[in-house]
């Protein structure tokens, strides 16, 4: 569970969220993703599964496109994947493994 928006939520949700929303509530036997509890005033805020893969290709593409002209490495996209785990509820998980911590008190 998030400290902010107290998502109840696993790594292995989180991953089939990113990379295969379409399928992903049917491999897990979810009826619905977790979603946020607290701190959303407005439902339309609130997360929603992106088909992420498809925009995969063409926003690394972009992106690399950047990097390339700045004489900079390209983006993989496990690294694409991993900043967009990231910007969900697994920054908590991330925060405390970079920083050499744990989540369980």
């Amino acid at each position: 569970t998030t400290g902010n928006y107290k998502i109840e939520t696993k790594p292995k949700i989180e991953w089939f969220f990113v990379v295969s929303p379409k399928n992903g509530l049917a491999e897990l036997r979810l009826a619905q993703w977790p979603k946020e509890t607290v701190l959303l005033k407005d439902p339309k805020h609130a997360r929603t599964p992106q088909d992420l893969m498809s925009d995969l290709i063409l926003k690394t593409k972009e992106i690399n496109d950047q990097l390339i002209r700045v004489q900079e490495k390209h983006l993989l996209d496990e690294e694409f994947i991993g900043v967009r785990l990231y910007t969900g509820p697994m920054f908590e998980k991330y925060n405390a493994a970079n920083r050499g911590g744990s989540l369980r008190k």
